[in-house]
């Protein structure tokens, strides 16, 4: 037999959609088209020389580009179905389990010596596979005169998520015949199960979304390498395919319409032959930058900030440069605390925060939110600031000074401008929900308003505002998509006006008394100065 090769091109790609809310003029949603094209690696299956296993549920943060799954690895089931097709399993006759491979973990070598050589591996080389040699019947590989015969065809389906949940251990029984995360980021939140390895059906995978932002991990699924894998070794395509009904605990449910694509019947391919992953996000995303830091004006983030003056756009509506306004912090929650009882009060309606993802599908199956129980639902607060308290730093294009500002040279940035500006430098906590939820909550910005004056003691007016934007989307999120919330913040000018008046005419009252013929009124009052008369 010989030993199986395949290679991942791993496309972290977000279709970035646009919604709008009603009745919401202050939001505008943008649309964005992010496609980050990345070099296809090899999945060599060598040794890799690398640190210790995870023991996280999938480790936390952004993956927003391919070096950044590089750092977290991914996880690959595989079913070897024989001669039936991955869709045609008659359960009742024969179970469906991942018999070929069950969540390998595979990850990076990184060889610095020759970077060619770099590549993604199995974690474990001991548990390398290798392409069963046969194939379909009466079908001849194309090896010319050493051409051989095939008896019997093969049919393997790979299924894959990242970031890779380490430290599963079968515990049966539980849902699905599952394997639980031992260590999941202190908290019950991530990537928090697997379907067992004897589990009748298609991968499952059970998610939580972390209430702390800095914990939430960003859940990935592999989907098919279209025309990139490989051929098979009688030179057909394998593009891999859409699966036409979900498969649960030995139970199918048919039809239905699949998310995308999976690397479904890949049967052997030829000598340097790949399987190729496009990882999609699995989960929802507002806001958040899909660019690095190293570009100064972070044109990409899904989370704007801009001015509008005296309610008019356009070019000919620009604010005077002796004007700079600067952002102090922004926050996202969705829930108000009464200010005397600290009472906490959620936005309704409540969104789940768990579910069960399908890898086979990538449908979500998501719990019930319950008022009774606040593990159920999600609970929002994302900060953006000026010290990244949640790892979420402001632009410094727009960032208030952390120092006092005491002269108008302090003043050292441009500031919110009418051209959108990305609100992020760093974003290390992404606002991830489940596809499905239908968000509703309060994005509150502070910021301060500067307007240069000379005559003034110093030098400068200065006004801090802080402004609440209530956002209730009218339709559920859906899965790898971007919901981009650009911020308007208005600046109405002072104007003045002035009239003359003529004068007024002095008057008295007049006409007092009752009965008929009596009134009242005013009457011009005459100061008489008397001069000199004739005297009788």
């Amino acid at each position: 037999m010989k030993r199986l090769n395949i290679y991942a091109a791993i496309m972290a790609t977000m279709s970035i959609m646009a919604t709008s809310c009603s009745n919401d003029d202050a939001l505008v949603v943008k649309s964005i088209d992010e496609f980050v094209a990345q070099k296809q690696v090899p999945v060599t299956f060598g040794t890799y020389k690398g640190g210790a296993a995870t023991t996280r549920a999938g480790l936390p943060g952004a993956i927003n580009t391919t070096a950044q799954l590089r750092t977290k690895g991914f996880g690959v089931f595989a079913f070897n179905t024989e001669e039936t097709t991955f869709d045609n399993v008659n359960v009742t006759t024969r179970s469906l389990i991942p018999d070929f491979m069950y969540n390998e973990y595979i990850v990076w070598h990184d060889d610095t010596v020759d970077p060619t050589k770099s590549a993604w591996e199995y974690y474990d080389p001991n548990n390398t596979k290798y392409w069963p040699n046969d194939f379909n019947n009466g079908a001849v590989d194309n090896r010319g005169a050493n051409a051989a015969t095939g008896s019997k065809k093969y049919y393997i389906s790979f299924f894959a998520y990242a970031p890779y949940a380490g430290t599963l251990t079968q515990n049966t029984p539980t849902s699905h015949n599952g394997a639980t995360s031992s260590a999941n980021e202190g908290t019950n939140s991530g990537i928090i199960a697997v379907s067992g390895n004897n589990h009748n059906g298609d991968p499952i995978i059970t998610y939580k979304l972390a209430d702390d932002t800095q914990k939430v991990v960003d859940l990935l699924w592999g989907t098919a390498g279209g025309a990139q894998n490989g051929d098979d070794v009688t030179g057909n395509p394998q593009p891999g395919g859409p699966v036409s009904r979900s498969l649960v605990d030995g139970v199918a449910t048919s039809p239905i319409t699949p998310e995308g694509d999976t690397n479904i019947d890949m049967t052997k391919q030829k000598t340097g032959g790949k399987i190729m992953f496009n990882f999609k996000h699995a989960l929802s995303k507002m806001g958040g930058s899909t660019v690095g830091a190293a570009d100064p004006t972070y044109p990409k983030s899904g989370l704007t900030v801009d001015l509008i003056i005296d309610d008019v756009t356009g070019p000919t509506n620009v604010k005077a440069n002796t004007t700079i306004v600067t952002v102090k912090s922004i926050s996202i929650k969705n829930y108000t605390v009464n200010a005397t009882s600290g009472a906490k009060t959620m936005e309704t309606p409540l969104m789940s925060n768990q579910g069960e993802f399908n890898l086979a599908t990538g449908i979500w199956n998501l719990f019930p939110a319950s008022a009774s129980d606040a593990t159920s639902y999600v609970t929002i607060d994302h900060q953006i600031d000026q010290t990244g308290t949640q790892g979420n730093t402001l632009n410094p294009a727009i960032m208030e000074p952390t120092s006092a500002v005491s002269a108008w040279t302090d003043l050292t940035m441009a500031g919110v401008e009418e051209t959108p500006k990305n609100v992020y430098k760093d974003e290390a906590s992404p606002l991830l929900f489940l596809p499905g939820t239908t968000p509703k909550f309060n994005v509150t910005v502070e910021y301060v308003v500067r307007t240069q004056d000379t005559k003034l003691a110093k030098g400068f007016t200065e006004v801090t505002q802080k402004i609440t934007k209530n956002v209730a989307f009218t339709t559920p999120l859906e899965q790898n998509k971007q919901y981009n919330l650009a911020m308007h913040i208005g600046l109405t000018t002072i104007k003045f006006d002035a009239t003359v008046c003529d004068w007024d005419t002095e008057t008295t009252s007049s006409g007092s008394g009752s009965g008929s013929g009596s009134g009242s009124g005013t009457t011009p009052v005459v100061h008489p100065v008397d001069l000199p008369i004739n005297v009788n």
